[in-house]
């Protein structure tokens, strides 16, 4: 079979992340497929294929060919011709072997915009990273109501909240592994993505740039995050680029990713870093008669949790319970940080 090889580099870059580490790529169906135990991603090529296994360790060749790509599958190895390059390589089999589609039957569908779901996920990567060692709730939760979308993820100090208006056919609730939240974005969905549900596995499919994905879904209910952000009286307004500007340049006097600052809020928002005979103040009005706050917060967490914010002006805001955390936010996007104890 003959593969463009811009088409067969976009396919990879797509459903790379959905690549376990000891696996290769398949092309089954006309579709090139990457998958581990989390999830399982498929990009739609064109023209005419068959069948094959890839070894991922082909990639990096096949990236460097020029021209459109040749690949051949025999007993027990697959060759891979472009101009006056020749490849070969060993393969277990050269059979698609996969999931039968019959593995991801789904009970349940409904349809929301790409656009929502790619920002949402990006935020929430933002506030607290796939690679995150302190993440107790392996998953983002995604709740679609009638008129509502919601994303909710969190960890052991972060908890990130985006609720943006939707119109949804069916409301649906789920919970996606963080192992999959790479891979969604990944994909990069365009136009409408239909999602169905079904009893072990959640599917994403965008019709118009024919890719899909299938993710493990994790069974159990949620933590009630939204709780948390209820009945929040505003107690400063803030100019997110000032603010996240005393934070940059604090970062480059601070020391890597465990360290801390003190944050004041009251007439004006104050940040001082003190650590190994180094220091670092700064302050921005805020003409604020409110009580005068005090804390001390991992550096890296809160510019994580300032920066996901969409608008150019953010609230900040004390809340009940926790008591001692701080919560962020705008109009779309609401972070919660706790903060950082020093004992004494």
């Amino acid at each position: 079979m003959i593969v463009n090889k811009e088409q067969m580099l976009k396919a990879i870059k797509a459903v790379k992340p959905s690549l376990g580490k000891e696996s290769d790529y398949y092309i089954k169906d006309g579709y090139l497929i990457a998958s581990n135990d989390k999830c399982v991603g498929k990009y739609k090529l064109d023209g005419e294929t068959e069948n094959v296994r890839i070894p991922a360790k082909a990639i990096p060749l096949i990236s460097s060919m020029t021209g459109d790509i040749k690949i051949t599958a025999k007993a027990g190895a697959i060759s891979i011709v472009a101009g006056n390059s020749k490849a070969s390589y060993k393969v277990e089999n050269t059979n698609a072997d996969y999931l039968d589609d019959n593995t991801f039957k789904s009970y349940m569908d409904t349809n929301i915009s790409a656009d929502i779901l790619n920002r949402a996920i990006k935020k929430l990567i933002g506030i607290i990273p796939v690679t995150s060692p302190r993440n107790i709730l392996e998953g983002m939760n995604v709740v679609i109501g009638n008129d509502a979308i919601e994303f909710m993820a969190c960890d052991g100090v972060r908890i990130g909240w985006i609720k943006t208006s939707a119109e949804a056919e069916t409301p649906i609730s789920f919970i996606v592994p963080r192992d999959s939240l790479k891979a969604i974005e990944s994909m990069a969905f365009e136009g409408n993505v239909v999602i169905k549900v079904g009893e072990n596995w959640i599917t994403f499919i965008d019709k118009e740039s024919k890719k899909i994905l299938h993710s493990r879904i994790i069974e159990g209910e949620y933590i009630k995050i939204d709780k948390l952000f209820t009945d929040l009286d505003i107690q400063y307004k803030v100019d997110k680029r000032l603010f996240m500007d005393m934070l940059d340049k604090a970062k480059l006097i601070a020391d890597g990713n465990t360290a801390k600052i003190t944050l004041t809020l009251g007439k004006s928002a104050e940040i001082e870093y003190k650590a190994n005979l180094e220091e670092y103040s700064d302050s921005l009005l805020l003409n604020s008669e409110n009580e005068r706050v005090s804390k001390n917060f991992n550096l890296a967490y809160l510019r994580d949790c300032v920066n996901a914010l969409f608008d150019d002006e953010m609230s900040i805001y004390t809340t009940n319970s926790p008591k001692t955390a701080i919560v962020f936010g705008d109009s779309i996007v609401k972070t919660l940080l706790l903060p950082v104890y020093t004992g004494r």
